[in-house]
Parts: structure tokens; C-alpha cells; sequence
């Protein structure tokens, strides 16, 4: 079976020391008290086929459609589809450093009078909850290290480092988990890909506690019954000249961005006598992420025993996301307060890469000069870009 590659050391490229941020570095004064979000809309949207001899990219794209199936049925874990995807390309092919690189191509199309060196921060959903993790941490605060890029004079960069490329067949190799055959099930793409092989991602801009935020996050499923996919007036086909430096690729201009309030993110959950507290923590995790990416809806299958699916449920996140705002108000003023205090840092140090390292146990990050082992999130054609 596929699986990740070694894992490199959390020291692994890391230069000089600078400085220590603890708790002690958060002053009150420094809270924002309006955590509300203005002025959201849809940057950039794309759609990778990971399945094509050569990797090909569509810009909107159009994300798989929600087509429910009835009830009740039976699905296998996620792990048993990792004999067949090991053979496909997607077990060769690398992740980049970052995930930003491709919304931000998408975006000279999807957004052209965009300036991207009005944004404050850009980064995912799930790089946001890393820093909830660390100011609302469990019983065992793991190890963390998180890159942060400048690019032009304030926009930052922000994506995790794990110390190894990440291969699909691992990630779905947990048992008992059973999100992407739920996916499989209850969607159909357009061009008839499996999900796990055409990811559609969408990247929204919404100004938050001060900042201009960039938040990129995958798509899972589109609700046709609510309203179907918007296709841009320019859509059309075609290659684009526009091509990375040591990887080739093909950008086509095709799809369309559906109505915001019809996208929504595809979970499972066991019904109430399987939840345990472990996957109880991870669907605050889920709320979260929904909401630091605006996703308005959560498709929910709940399943009985092993993986029986009994029911979907429908999480609007407008309700729950208020409620998830009042119970995290102090932990979200902290991640907040952080993410200014990673910008001040990197641009009062004159280097324009930095790591910040949370060690096992501790209670603080330490911040280091990137070395030249690292690689850069975005390669030099994007980066002109600002």
C-alpha cells in the first residue's frame, strides 16, 4: 500500500533563532471585538484533475452535484479504496508546497481586477484550524510548524509543514472512516470522475477582525435543488500558455461557479449511541472550517454500526456558526491577534520566510529563519504575481 515518505525531524531546515511568542505576548487591548465577517464573495474557484496523464486544471470548474441515494444503505471504509487508487496517478504525484498556488492562478481569470497585494492573509480552512488547536488545545498539545511567506509589502502566505509529501492512500487508510465512499455515493461529477481524483476547490474574500482574508477550501458537493451552477459568460476551452517551471500542466478556461448558498461540505457521523468524545471534538473541527471558508451548508450522513447509513441530515451553517462564533469568542480574538503578530514578525525581521515551531508540550512558538532546503509556497511565476 502507498503511503507518506519518512518523516523529516520538526528542527528539519530551520535557521536562526529570532524570537519566542508565548501567551504572554497577548494583550487584550489587541482583541478584536467585532468578529463578524464583511464584504464575503468568491475569488477564485478551480477544478484539478488529478486522473490525466498530465496534470490539468479548469478554471471555474464546477464542483460534483449532490444526488442522495436512499435509504438505508451499506458503504465499505475509506481504506478499501486505497488498492486502487495506489495504481493511479495521484499515488505519484506529489503535494506542492503549498495548496494556494492553483486559487491564485484561478483568480487572474475568475477575479482579473483583483490585487492580490490587498490581502492581508491567504491561506486554507484547515490552516486556520491548526492555530484554533493551539489556543484551545486538548489534553496532549502536539507538535506544530506552521510557514509563513511575505509576498509584495503586507500580503502573507500561511500553510502547515508536516515534514513529508502526503499521499492520498494514506490519508484514506484509517478504518471505520467512511467520508470519501459517502462522497462517492451521493455525488456525481459532470465529467464522471471519481472524488477523489477531480477535487473542485473555491478560494473567498471577506475582511475579519482587520484583516483581508483569502480563505481557500475544497467543494464537495453542490445542491442542484436549491439553484444549479452559474456558467461564466466567457466560458470557453482552451490551453494556456502560462506554465510552471519544473511542472508541466494544462489550464483550461471551462465550468462554472455555482450560487453560493447551494455548496456545502459532505461529513459523516455516527448516530448518537456510536459517538465517542474523540469524533465528537472532530465535528467542532468540521464547524469551524465551514465557517472560516463560508460554507453555508453541511451534508451529514449518519450511519449505525458499520457503516449502515440511516440518514442525512442538513447543518445550517448560519445558526451553527454563530453559535460556534459566542462559544470561541476569546480563542478567535487570540488566532486572530497571532496571525498579525506572524506578519509584524516577518516583516520588522527583514526575511521574508519564517517558521513558526510548537514543540510537544509546549505552551509557546518559537520563530526561525527558513534555510534553503525549504521550498517556497508559490513558484516564482505566481509570486510575480503581487
Amino acid at each position: 500500500m502507498a503511503s507518506r515518505h519518512p518523516s523529516l525531524p520538526l528542527t528539519y531546515g530551520l535557521g536562526r533563532l529570532i524570537t519566542t511568542i508565548g501567551n504572554w505576548a497577548f494583550k487584550r487591548e489587541r482583541y478584536s471585538s467585532d468578529l463578524n465577517r464583511y464584504h464575503g464573495r468568491v475569488l477564485a474557484s478551480y477544478t484539478a484533475h488529478l486522473d490525466r496523464p498530465r496534470f490539468t486544471v479548469e478554471v471555474p470548474g464546477s464542483p460534483p452535484i449532490y444526488t442522495p441515494q436512499g435509504f438505508p444503505y451499506k458503504l465499505d471504509d475509506d481504506h478499501k479504496l486505497a488498492s486502487h487508487l495506489e495504481t493511479s496517478p495521484i499515488a505519484t504525484f506529489p503535494t506542492r508546497p503549498s495548496g494556494l498556488e492553483w486559487s491564485l492562478r484561478a483568480s487572474r481569470f475568475t477575479s482579473p481586477h483583483l490585487n492580490l497585494s490587498d490581502l492581508d492573509i491567504i491561506t486554507n480552512a484547515t490552516n486556520l484550524n491548526f492555530l484554533l488547536s493551539f489556543f484551545n488545545p486538548s489534553k496532549d498539545l502536539l507538535p506544530m510548524r506552521l510557514h509563513a511567506e511575505l509576498h509584495g509589502t503586507k500580503t502573507l502566505l500561511l500553510n502547515p509543514w508536516f515534514g513529508h509529501d502526503i499521499r492520498i492512500p494514506y490519508i484514506i487508510s484509517r478504518p471505520r472512516a467512511y467520508g470519501i465512499t459517502f462522497e462517492g455515493h451521493n455525488t456525481h461529477s459532470t465529467n464522471g470522475a471519481h472524488p477523489m481524483l477531480s477535487h473542485h476547490t473555491r478560494m473567498v474574500g471577506y475582511k475579519l477582525g482587520g484583516l483581508q482574508f483569502a480563505v481557500a477550501r475544497q467543494i464537495d458537493a453542490v445542491v442542484p435543488q436549491w439553484n444549479g451552477p452559474i456558467v461564466f459568460p466567457r466560458a470557453l476551452k482552451r490551453e494556456t500558455p502560462l506554465m510552471a517551471k519544473h511542472d508541466e500542466f494544462t489550464l483550461i478556461h471551462t465550468g462554472g461557479q455555482p450560487v453560493s448558498g447551494t455548496v456545502a461540505e459532505m461529513k459523516t457521523a455516527a448516530s448518537l449511541t456510536h459517538m465517542d468524545e474523540e469524533r465528537m471534538e472532530q465535528w467542532k473541527k468540521y464547524i469551524a472550517t465551514a465557517w472560516f471558508s463560508y460554507i453555508p451548508n453541511i451534508i451529514c450522513g449518519v450511519y449505525d454500526g458499520e457503516g449502515y447509513f440511516v440518514r442525512h441530515d442538513m447543518i445550517d451553517m448560519k445558526t451553527v456558526g454563530r453559535e460556534w462564533v459566542k462559544q470561541n469568542r476569546e480563542t478567535l480574538q487570540k488566532v486572530l491577534v497571532f496571525l498579525q503578530m506572524m506578519r509584524e514578525e516577518v516583516q520588522r525581521s527583514g526575511v521574508r520566510r519564517l517558521a513558526f515551531v510548537r514543540s510537544p508540550g509546549e505552551q509557546f512558538w518559537k520563530v526561525y529563519e527558513l534555510d534553503g532546503t525549504n521550498l517556497r509556497m508559490v513558484p516564482e511565476d505566481v509570486a510575480r504575481m503581487f
